[in-house]
C-alpha cells in the first residue's frame, strides 16, 4: 500500500498505517464475524482513497484517515466505556441492558471505575487533541465527525463523571432502553 507513495513518505506512511489506522479500523477484528473480510474491506477502502490522490498527495490523505479513523474508534469505545459505568454504577439494570452487552463493553466492565476514570480523561484530552488538529488541518472531516465528536465527548464525560441525566446519540438511547431518566440533548 505505500509503494503508491513518494519514496521520502514511504516510512511515515507506515507507521501511520501500523500504529493508527490499522488498530483504530480493526479494533472490532476478534469479534467480528467475518474476521477476515473486514480487514479487507478496510485495505481495500484505504486503497481506493490513496489511489484518489496524486502521489504528493497521499500523505495528506493518509493523515486525513488517520483522523477518520481516531473518531471513528474514539467513539465506538467511548459508547463501550459510558455504558459500562453505568452498569457497574447500577448492577440491577444488567438484564434490560442485555442487548446492549458485547465483548467491549465487557472489557470496560471488568476494569476498576478508578480505571475507567482515568482513561475517560486520557481519551478526553486526545479527543481535544484530535478536534484541534482537525479544526486547523481537515475542515471537511470536521463537517463530517462534528456531530460524532460531540456524542464521543459527552459518553467520555459521562464514563469519567457517572453523571447520566443529559446524553445525546446512542448513548441516550441506550439510557431509555433500561429506563433510565434522562435528558436528551439533541445537538445538530
Amino acid at each position: 500500500m505505500v509503494k503508491g507513495l513518494l519514496e521520502t513518505d514511504r516510512a511515515e506512511a507506515r507507521a501511520i498505517l501500523i500504529e493508527q489506522i490499522l488498530p483504530q479500523n480493526l479494533i472490532g477484528l476478534p469479534y467480528h464475524p467475518k474476521p477476515r473480510r473486514l480487514a479487507e474491506v478496510v485495505y481495500e477502502e484505504l486503497a481506493e482513497e490513496l489511489k484518489q490522490g496524486a502521489p504528493a498527495q497521499r500523505m495528506s490523505v493518509l493523515r486525513a484517515a488517520a483522523c477518520r479513523a481516531e473518531i471513528r474508534e474514539q467513539a465506538v469505545s467511548s459508547l463501550s466505556m459510558a455504558i459500562a459505568r453505568y452498569l457497574k454504577d447500577r448492577p440491577n439494570v444488567t438484564d434490560a441492558a442485555k442487548d446492549w452487552l458485547d465483548p467491549m463493553v465487557e472489557k470496560w466492565m471488568a476494569m476498576s471505575l478508578v480505571d475507567i476514570e482515568d482513561e475517560a480523561s486520557r481519551r478526553l484530552q486526545k479527543l481535544e487533541r484530535w478536534e484541534r488538529t482537525v479544526t486547523a488541518d481537515y475542515s471537511e472531516i470536521w463537517n463530517a465527525y462534528r456531530l460524532e465528536f460531540l456524542h464521543t465527548k459527552l459518553n467520555l464525560q459521562s464514563a469519567r463523571s457517572g453523571s447520566f441525566s443529559t446524553a445525546a446519540g446512542s448513548l441516550y438511547d441506550f439510557l431509555i432502553s433500561v429506563g433510565a431518566s434522562v435528558d436528551n440533548l439533541d445537538i445538530h
